[in-house]
């Protein structure tokens, strides 16, 4: 923002400074007397007082003025609208003010006006002025007010043409749509996700992350995008812990409003993705190409099968380090071949003992799981176990194990 107000500044002054100097030269006090002449012929009134303060002040308000109008407007034929608009009223208070014996000389003030017009157009039309047009047009609305402010104090940093930089993805996934659409009319099950993805993209975006799509049952969001932030995997955990706990009041006001509570689940990838503009003409729009999308995705789905709320995958766990308490809940399979996904629980360092200790557990009754010593691998989820709650994915192996004790 502080970048276009110094170039209507800067435009300004100039104009300003240009017009004064046609002034100083002869140019508008003879353009004065000849229509002083033309008032007295039309019998406008009698004797007619010059006031050129008002010319210098018209001049100064029109060309700073319209130099930030022009700038600003994000249509060609609004910016000209507004220039002529200017223009006219300048001309029309010249008579007006002659009807009370005040001599207005207002072509200064046109020219004022024309000029700061032509130039806050051409700044417009210039790259900087091309990229606020593509922030405006294809960022906003995606993005908090504060992110645009970050990006119009940076235009350049954004590559439209594209680059490869490091980006996390957010998807957060309704789980249970089909039982939302049994058991609701058509336009309750509508309300109801829209609410319920409305109210998460609202907070997300609140947040700093990149509104990137919104579908029936799914919203996707970046970390990193459109600005490069070497902390975006982080950042999108710790928005991730918060979102957990406002999902969950969210769902609790559906139950209440519609008497079916919405099923979820976050997912979260990390990884170098080609940035940059995508699509044409309306449909353009900045965004990301990769796999980490498609991965986020799945692990949105796979909370469903664990019973967790938050799934991260390998690349964002190596990519927040020690930022995160983190538990390995299984190995999937993936384009890379098999790989460790993990639930993500809290920001470093705010796990209580008792529950770090029962995370341990979980991880050493998993890795007697995949040994298969069935005994073992209870025996350490039994220590696992919290008081007074639920662990859906501790449970989720307990019941896997004694199903196959079972078989």
């Amino acid at each position: 923002m502080w970048r276009y107000f110094v170039a209507s500044l800067v435009i300004g002054a100039f104009i300003t400074l240009a017009v004064l100097a046609f002034d100083a030269a002869g140019l508008f006090p003879w353009l004065a007397a000849h229509l002083q002449r033309f008032y007295l012929d039309a019998e406008f009134g009698g004797t007619l007082r010059p006031l050129r303060i008002l010319s210098f002040g018209v001049v100064i308000a029109a060309a700073f003025g319209v130099a930030w109008v022009a700038i600003e407007s994000g249509r060609p034929r609004s910016r000209w609208f507004i220039v002529a608009g200017t223009a006219l009223v300048i001309l029309a208070a010249s008579p007006v003010l002659a009807l009370y014996g005040v001599l207005f000389e207002p072509f200064s003030g046109c020219v004022a006006a024309l000029a700061a017009g032509v130039a806050g157009a051409a700044y417009a039309r210039g790259e900087v002025g091309r990229r606020k047009r593509v922030f405006r047009e294809r960022v906003a609305g995606r993005v908090s007010q504060a992110s645009m402010v970050a990006l119009a104090r940076a235009p350049f940093e954004v590559k439209f043409k594209g680059e490869g930089r490091g980006v996390s993805v957010l998807v957060c996934k309704i789980l249970n749509q089909d039982e939302l659409r049994a058991n609701l009319r058509a336009r309750e099950a509508i309300d109801l996700c829209n609410y319920f993805l409305g109210a998460g993209a609202a907070f997300l975006v609140e947040r700093g992350a990149y509104l990137d799509e919104v579908s029936a049952d799914e919203l996707r969001f970046y970390f990193g995008l459109p600005l490069a932030d070497a902390e975006h995997a982080a950042a999108a955990c710790r928005v991730a812990l918060a979102l957990r706990e406002r999902l969950g009041e969210v769902a609790g006001e559906c139950e209440q409003r519609w008497s079916q509570r919405p099923e979820w689940g976050v997912g979260i990838d990390s990884g170098e993705m080609t940035v940059g503009l995508y699509g044409g003409g309306q449909f353009a729009r900045f965004s990301a190409l990769g796999e980490p999308p498609n991965r986020a995705a799945r692990l949105g789905v796979a909370n469903r099968i664990y019973g967790s709320a938050v799934l991260v995958s390998a690349g964002t766990m190596a990519a927040v380090d020690d930022a995160m308490e983190l538990r390995a809940i299984d190995r999937v399979a993936d384009i890379e071949g098999e790989v460790e996904i993990y639930e993500l629980l809290a920001e470093a360092g705010e796990l209580a003992a008792p529950a770090a200790e029962r995370r341990d557990a979980f991880w050493r009754g998993l890795i007697r799981f995949r040994e298969g010593d069935t005994e073992a691998a209870l025996n350490e989820f039994d220590k696992a176990r919290p008081t007074g709650s639920h662990d859906r994915p501790l449970e989720y192996y307990i019941a896997r194990l004694r199903a196959e004790i079972s078989d």
